[in-house]
C-alpha cells in the first residue's frame, strides 16, 4: 500500500475572480479595478499600462472619493426610474445606454426629484473620439433628458488622472469640475 494514501492532501484555496464580483460602492471600485489590473499577474509587455491605469484612477478616487467606476448602467436606470416615476410611456422610452464611461457620478436631489449626471473619461483607458461623443449625446437626449432637463457633464482626465478639459457641459453652471468637488466636500 502506498504511504501518501492516508495523508490528507491540503487544499489549493480558490482566488477571487474580480471580474465577476458586484462592488456597492466607489472604494469597492477601486478595489476591484486593481485587481482586475493586477499588473503582478500581467504580461511585461502590459505591466506598465496596467501600472498607469491603476495610478490615474486611484488618484481620480483621491480627489473624488465618490465617483463610481463599475455598474453605471444600473445606476443610471435606477435614476431615471425615480425622475420619471409618473410617466407611463417610460418603459418603451428608455433604452439602457450602449457606452460605458470610464467612472461617473449621479447627484439626486430627491425633494427636486433632479438628476445630474457627471461623466468621467480618462485618456488612458479609452479615447474620447467624436463618435462616442455623439453616442453620449444621443442617448441623453433620447432616454434621460426626454421630459424632463437632466444636467450631464463630461469630465476627461489625462493618464496621470490630472483633470484635463470639460468636454461636455449641459448643465446649470459654467464649470463641471468645481461642481464635483462641492459634491464631494459636501458629502
Amino acid at each position: 500500500m502506498n504511504r501518501n494514501f492516508y495523508k490528507v492532501k491540503k487544499r489549493k484555496t480558490k482566488e477571487r475572480n474580480w471580474t465577476y464580483y458586484k462592488s456597492t460602492t466607489s472604494e469597492e471600485d477601486i478595489l476591484k479595478f486593481t485587481n482586475i489590473k493586477n499588473p503582478d499577474k500581467a504580461s511585461p509587455r502590459w505591466k506598465k499600462a496596467y501600472e498607469l491605469q491603476i495610478l490615474a484612477y486611484k488618484k481620480i478616487h483621491q480627489e473624488f472619493p465618490l465617483v463610481r467606476f463599475y455598474d453605471f448602467k444600473k445606476q443610471i436606470s435606477k435614476y431615471a426610474k425615480l425622475i420619471y416615476e409618473d410617466d407611463f410611456g417610460f418603459k418603451e422610452q428608455y433604452q439602457h445606454p450602449n457606452f460605458l464611461p470610464d467612472g461617473y457620478f449621479l447627484q439626486y436631489d430627491q425633494d427636486n426629484n433632479q438628476l445630474e449626471i457627471f461623466l468621467i473619461e480618462v485618456e488612458n483607458k479609452s479615447r474620447l473620439t467624436d463618435e462616442k461623443l455623439d453616442t453620449i449625446k444621443w442617448w441623453w437626449l433620447d432616454s434621460i433628458d426626454v421630459e424632463k432637463y437632466v444636467p450631464i457633464y463630461l469630465l476627461e482626465f489625462n493618464r496621470f488622472g490630472r483633470f484635463q478639459r470639460q468636454v461636455l457641459n449641459e448643465g446649470f453652471k459654467k464649470d463641471g469640475f468645481k461642481l464635483l468637488k462641492s459634491y464631494m466636500n459636501n458629502e
